[in-house]
């Protein structure tokens, strides 16, 4: 279903670089070809950036540059011709920029809607485990039973389980896993093949916070001085601090 979306999504971009509408300004017709295909970029809400999907990410973002770049031009051709003919034509303006402007409106609302997912799912995670931080002070371990909000088990005959979550338009996978052998858990936030968003913490009582890519991670220790906002945007420094 995403790589289909992308692949719809993919055509309605190319309709915003080739003009398909007739010389007949003003229609309704007319309008609708200049409106609707930027609404297409909108469909990236429900496209998490990923291996595959990151190509159709990579082109919609080729579009919203042609569509800067664009919107650049048509302001110095508004700017010239407004100087020449000392009048402002509104409906002129209106004509030539609405394609190019909501294109880059749409794509970064796509954008946004993508990152408030993400941050949903690592909100769900740290919540999840703060609950099972309080587990373990109550009964000395974590639990090795099957979550009630878990969809799937990821390991037969391990203590390891999964869910998919999203708030938005995206879902990411969340999983648990309780290792009681050597006294602790985690949780787990895949956002993408390189980025993820992780929380460990062990039976005494300490909780760390891993996130950003696998190759160069960050990892706090989360006590009171830590800014949980910040933190699920992934938006801290070594020291916990906000950046």
């Amino acid at each position: 279903m995403v790589y289909l979306t992308g692949i719809l999504t993919l055509v309605l971009g190319l309709l915003i670089l080739i003009d398909y509408t007739d010389n007949s300004n003003g229609t309704g017709m007319w309008w609708m070809g200049k409106v609707l295909p930027p609404l297409g970029l909108l469909a990236f809400s429900f496209i998490p950036v990923d291996l595959i999907t990151s190509i159709f990410w990579l082109l919609a973002a080729v579009v919203m540059l042609v569509s800067v770049i664009s919107l650049f031009i048509k302001v110095f051709k508004w700017t010239i011709k407004c100087y020449r003919k000392r009048s402002i034509d509104f409906r002129y303006i209106a004509e030539e920029g609405v394609r190019p402007l909501l294109c880059i409106i749409c794509f970064y609302t796509a954008s946004h809607i993508v990152n408030l997912s993400v941050y949903s799912a690592n909100e769900k995670a740290l919540q999840l485990a703060l609950e099972m931080k309080q587990y373990v002070h109550e009964n000395g371990t974590c639990s090795v039973e099957k979550p009630v909000w878990a969809n799937e088990h990821l390991s037969k005959g391990h203590s390891s389980f999964s869910m998919r979550y999203g708030e938005y338009g995206t879902q990411y996978q969340i999983n648990y896993q309780c290792d009681p052998e050597n006294d602790k858990f985690s949780y787990w936030v895949r956002i993408s093949q390189d980025e993820s968003f992780g929380i460990e913490g062990s039976f005494d009582g300490k909780m760390e916070v891993t996130y950003g890519d696998y190759g160069n991670p960050t990892t706090v220790t989360l006590d009171d001085s830590i800014d949980i906002s910040a933190l699920i945007k992934m938006n801290l420094d070594l020291e916990g601090r906000k950046l």
